[in-house]
């Protein structure tokens, strides 16, 4: 008789970590899918966070899709470099091959860099100055993603 209470019991329980578990994920999944949709929605961003009027949209919309037309490509090509370079059998191995890859994909980061530059530069001659400054403080905080903190390059050596 204890037994059959027990085994129920542990079933109830079995049941409601069930239950917990499927609405845990649910709601996992509705973060990580509203994360990825706030990824890939930018420009809105901008909009919001500089005030654009309609006319500013429209600009920021031209450049946008002109800036994207010239720099796909490249992030094409770079992407192509990378494959190439690790596709070697031995990663250490110092050959001519690797070294050209690596001069041909350092020159595209740098044009990538030069055209992200000058993308910033053609949107912020449309803002007024209030919307430049707060344009300012936005690529600041970003030039600084990807890139580890002092803190965590300390932990790594």
């Amino acid at each position: 008789m204890k037994q059959a209470t027990s085994i129920k019991a542990l079933w109830v329980v079995v049941i409601i970590l069930l239950i917990a578990n499927i609405f845990w994920g649910g709601v996992f999944l509705l973060k990580l899918k509203e994360r990825k949709h706030h990824r890939h929605d930018r420009g809105s961003f901008m909009e919001r966070r500089l005030g654009l009027s309609e006319q500013q949209k429209g600009k920021f919309e031209e450049f946008r899709t002109e800036h994207l037309a010239e720099i796909n490509p490249i992030y094409d090509e770079l992407r192509t470099k990378r494959k190439a370079l690790y596709n070697f059998k031995s990663i250490d191995s110092d050959s001519l091959i690797k070294q050209q890859l690596l001069g041909e994909i350092s020159a595209l980061h740098q044009k990538t860099e030069r055209l992200k530059l000058e993308h910033f530069k053609e949107l912020n001659e449309v803002l007024d100055e209030d919307q430049s400054q707060q344009f300012e403080r936005i690529l600041k905080r970003a030039a600084g993603h990807g890139i580890p903190s002092k803190r965590l390059r300390k932990k790594r050596h």
